[in-house]
């Protein structure tokens, strides 16, 4: 981790810690040039996670994505809903992910994921 966070750090990103989140570290950039590049690209804010294979962070993720990878249907609900709820009038970034949360508990749900799984998934989604 500290190998890795070095290079992040070199490509203009800070760390900002676990934020709660077990086994996932969060990093943030220092400006809309991170990462740095020789082109000084701008880029769309961001943030960047580096995690152990083995957190709730990455299953939750991993799952997830390949759940809607399997099911068209669902990509459109869940589409349909990140759309509403980025134009609804004064959302924040805070709001949008604590709103979302509800849908992805419930197909984490479908998938097996235990009640304390889910639990500590929406305790970090507040």
């Amino acid at each position: 981790l500290e190998d890795i966070s070095a290079q992040l750090e070199r490509l203009g990103y800070n760390s900002i810690g676990d934020l709660g989140i077990p086994g996932r570290f969060a990093f943030r950039q220092s400006s809309n040039l991170t990462p740095s590049t020789v082109s000084n690209r701008i880029w769309q804010e961001h943030h960047l996670y580096v995690c152990y294979s083995d957190c709730l962070a990455v299953k939750n993720h991993i799952l997830f994505r390949d759940t809607l990878l399997s099911n068209v249907e669902l990509v459109k609900e869940y589409s349909y809903l990140k759309k509403n709820l980025v134009n609804e009038n004064e959302m924040t970034r805070e709001n949008y992910t604590r709103r979302k949360t509800e849908f992805i508990i419930s197909v984490l749900k479908s998938k097996g994921f235990d009640e304390e799984e889910l639990i500590e998934i929406k305790n970090a989604n507040k």
